[in-house]
């Protein structure tokens, strides 16, 4: 339940992250991006043209692109 629970707040900060900023052909960085959920919700707008996904654990990096 508590990573469901994280799962939606990040989404929540996707969201927030959407509706405030003008996006128009934005690139955008995840850095620390540990399970790599941040950066695979604001991959999936269709504005942002490039998503950066960054850590210091090859483990959390393998995470991210088998998920992206």
């Amino acid at each position: 339940m508590k990573s469901f629970n994280r799962i939606r707040w990040l989404n929540n900060v996707a969201q927030e992250i959407i509706k405030d900023y003008d996006l128009s052909d934005i690139t955008v960085a995840d850095i620390a991006t540990d399970h790599g959920y941040l950066a695979e919700l604001l991959a999936r707008h269709k504005e942002i043209k490039k998503v950066y996904a960054t850590d210091i654990s090859q483990k959390c990096l393998d995470k991210t692109n088998e998920l992206i």
